[in-house]
């Protein structure tokens, strides 16, 4: 569980002669606190907001909740009716449109959420911010002395067969720490989980995940925490709270305070009642877990895990693209002479060893083979490479295959590649008479692109990227001939001050400058990004994209009920001096361990020849000519990728590692952060772009002069006590190179 509560920068108030906030403080105070503590242009407009109720979240309801003292229901009647008639409630959300009409509250999380000195919010809040530009923060209860929760639980449906046994399954699950020690939590639920860690010896043979943000708290805020949680509001004394946002909505159309409530008054009444009666109406039954297959004499089951960083759930609890799995391993070992079932999980192991420990065989969405990294969990391919007659080592597109290498061996099968491309809304190009992009279009005719775009978009950029890491501004300026980051050679070779290179970042970040792109602050990062149209729409003509999963493509995926999607993807501009790419490979492994190495080995060939498991594209060149291949992903996105495979596989194409990539060591996050800074100051500070280039590539090469004394990162370590500790020198080595460097929590 954890609290919401307000927490607020002291120095903010400090210097603004305000009184901090206590759990007195009525909407008069803190209308005051937004308006004197936001920052606002000559001009009049806002820059950075006062106060903020959704920084993790929309607490508005729990925020007006509180402030009206009261619940929202007539505990008079059963079921408890909604209430909203109360001249009380009316004046709070006149006065908080009030507030949004001038700007002085923020809309939303964005990249000056961390700014704010005054935030509704999650304890998260408490440790320190989420950007290197934060600063500790102090906090104190919700008015009427009171916090609201957030809380993660187990229920138990009302269609199963054994409730009880359902019950003491959760029940069980709350006793294990690696649960109860949630991301999203600040502590246990129970109290006699607190402080109790997982044991990585406890003989489970699984993976222990212990990721709870517990323990992050200084002594006196962990104080209030624990005050926080025995006066918290109970949930149900939030009932019908998310009413009040759609009541603003209203009062945005028009309608005052009053007429808005009595409308939404009436709505949840019907929605209550519809509830009631569907209730009986509709049963709820249980999808019993698929028979165990049983295995002939001689066959072996295959346990394969599908690693991922998120997990990713589809109907009935299993992958989102459960069915095809489940179709593709049938058949798969229908056919094979060794295998009679593959059991097809999500796996969220965290290294090669615990995978290699669970699984017979897996695949992650990256490449963790690296010379740093513990291989000793996993089987070389080389064996069965050399004897798969199907396999040919040069059918392997560009240098992919190499990349999995490490002591002339063969550690990954090449599944898929995940490429970087750009997303474009086809409509908006035609309507402003722009041709549609394809694979030859060069760098002049992006920027010619962007400019016949905005003129029919007003405000809002044409180029919206969704890429918080910036990977999309180094792709860009080497397609325009600079290289301030070279990733050719290892270590990368820096160089900020080539005379082409400036020339390169000058014409990319001016597209930024002249509005063409919307950017969004780099060197200090809050790790999110905001995109859409500035008068509120979801008006993109073209953002940044990727062949994964987790692409943003409009309409959701294809055959579902959702918005028709108008766009197309493309790959990036081709450049004057060189191409670009930015690709994961999606890699398959056999465990050391496995019983039968030789069957996983044609278990992950067959997965190979279904790229689109994991919206790849081929790792092959022979698969882009497929039929099967064209019938599935259709002739535009098969042109795609044969577009791709050719950036790829060409000499003259540098290649990014993705923003956020997997593997690696943490201290290559440093490598581009001055560099980023010194964007930021140009575009957003009007600084001189060589002074800062000059200044971002001194501090650059001292911090690798520095890290490069420090031991060889080991990706495969479970420690908690060696990540912080290996991560504490990296910060020291950038601490050392810029006494500006942001340290975690510092002030």
């Amino acid at each position: 569980l954890d609290v919401i509560l307000i927490t607020y920068d002291a120095a903010a108030f400090d210097e603004a002669g305000l009184a901090y906030p206590t759990s007195a403080w009525t909407m008069d105070d803190f209308a005051n606190a937004a308006r004197v503590l936001a920052q606002v242009e000559a001009s009049g407009a806002v820059t950075i907001p006062g106060l903020s109720v959704q920084t993790f979240g929309d607490n508005l309801g729990l925020f007006l909740r509180t402030l009206l003292s009261h619940g929202l229901y007539d505990d008079s009647t059963l079921p408890n009716n909604p209430t909203f008639s109360d001249p009380a409630l009316e004046t709070l959300l006149t006065t908080w449109k009030e507030l949004s009409d001038e700007g002085v509250i923020s809309a939303g999380f964005g990249e000056t959420s961390d700014q704010i000195p005054l935030r509704i919010e999650q304890s998260i809040g408490l440790s320190g911010g989420f950007g290197p530009d934060s600063t500790q923060r102090s906090a104190a209860l919700l008015p009427g002395d009171t916090v609201g929760l957030t809380i993660e639980g187990f229920a138990v449906s009302s269609g199963t067969q054994n409730p009880e046994l359902a019950y003491e399954l959760v029940k069980y699950l709350t006793t294990r720490p690696e649960i109860a020690n949630s991301f999203q939590s600040i502590s246990p639920a129970r109290r006699s989980m607190v402080g109790v860690e997982a044991n990585p010896n406890d003989g489970s043979g699984g993976p222990v995940i212990q990721i709870g943000r517990g323990g992050n708290l200084s002594e006196e805020a962990q104080a209030l925490f624990n005050e926080a949680v025995e006066k918290a509001l109970p949930i149900s004394e939030i009932r019908f709270a998310n009413y009040l946002s759609y009541a603003l909505q209203k009062m945005e159309d028009g309608l005052d305070a009053h007429s808005a409530l009595q409308e939404l008054e009436l709505e949840a009444m019907t929605a209550m009642q519809a509830a009631d009666e569907r209730r009986n109406t509709v049963t709820i039954s249980i999808i019993p877990p698929p028979e165990p297959v049983v295995l002939a004499p001689g066959e072996v089951a295959l346990n394969f895990g599908m690693a991922s960083s998120f997990i990713m759930i589809g109907p009935g609890g299993g992958l989102p693209n459960q069915e095809q799995w489940d179709q593709i391993s049938q058949d798969f070992a229908a056919n094979d002479p060794d295998v009679g079932a593959v059991n097809v999980e999500q796996a969220m192991g965290r290294s090669l060893e615990e995978l290699a420990q669970q699984y017979d065989c897996f695949t992650l969405g990256y490449n963790a083979v690296s010379g740093d990294a513990d291989l000793s969990s996993i089987l070389s391919l080389d064996p069965f490479l050399d004897t798969d007659l199907n396999f040919d080592r040069n059918d392997v597109i560009g240098n992919t295959l190499a990349q999995l290498q490490v002591d002339n061996k063969t550690w990954a099968l090449p599944i898929g590649i995940q490429a970087d491309v750009l997303r474009y809304d086809t409509a908006l190009f035609n309507n402003a008479g722009v041709p549609l992009p394809d694979g030859s279009w060069t760098v002049d005719e992006f920027a010619d692109a962007l400019e016949s775009l905005q003129y029919g978009l007003g405000d809002t950029a044409a180029f919206q990227p969704a890429d918080p890491g910036g990977t999309y501004l180094l792709m860009l300026i080497a397609a325009y001939g600079g290289l301030p980051i070279d990733y050719r050679t290892e270590p990368p070779t820096i160089n900020f001050t080539d005379p082409a290179t400036v020339d390169a970042i000058r014409q990319v970040l001016d597209l930024a400058k002249n509005g063409y792109i919307e950017y969004q602050e780099l060197g200090g990062n809050t790790f999110a990004v905001s995109i859409g149209g500035n008068d509120g729409t979801n008006t993109i003509a073209i953002t940044t994209d990727s062949l994964s999963p987790f692409s943003f493509r409009r309409g959701g995926p294809p055959g579902s009920e959702q918005a028709e999607d108008t766009t197309s993807i493309v790959s990036y501009p081709r450049g004057t001096s060189y191409n670009v790419a930015s690709y994961n490979i999606v890699t398959g492994y056999v465990s050391a361990t496995a019983e039968n190495p030789e069957a996983c080995y044609r278990w992950l060939s067959e997965v190979a020849q279904h790229p689109e498991l994991y919206s790849a594209m081929p790792a092959r060149t022979s698969q882009l000519s497929d039929p099967s291949i064209t019938a599935s992903q259709g002739e535009d996105l098969t042109a795609l990728y044969n577009e791709l495979a050719a950036t790829i596989s060409d000499p003259n194409t540098i290649t990014f590692p993705q923003s956020f990539r997997e593997s690696g060591s943490p201290a290559n996050f440093a490598r581009e952060y001055w560099l980023k800074q010194a964007f930021d100051r140009y575009v957003l500070e009007d600084a001189d772009l060589e002074t800062e280039l000059a200044q971002a590539q001194q501090y650059t090469q001292d911090y690798i002069s520095c890290i490069s004394d420090l031991p060889p990162f080991d990706p495969s370590s479970t420690d908690q006590n060696y990540m912080q500790d290996y991560f504490g020198q990296i910060t020291t080595c950038a601490a050392t190179a810029d006494p500006n460097f942001p340290l975690p929590g510092q002030e």
